[in-house]
């Protein structure tokens, strides 16, 4: 688990020990075509055009 998802998603009693020579983790924005919306396509666009984000 990432740095940044180990912050997104803490839970009580789990430990998530940081690997610090672990390559670096490549996420994407995934949906269910049949719960597709005018706001999730406008979500994905405005992810789209921002691109990857260089931490």
């Amino acid at each position: 688990m990432t740095a940044q998802a180990r912050r997104l998603a803490p839970h009580p009693g789990i430990a998530y020990p940081l690997i610090r020579d672990a390559p670096l983790a490549r996420f994407a924005l995934v949906w269910r075509t049949a719960a597709e919306t005018d706001l999730i396509r406008t979500f994905a666009s405005v992810v789209t055009e921002l691109g990857p984000i260089v931490l």
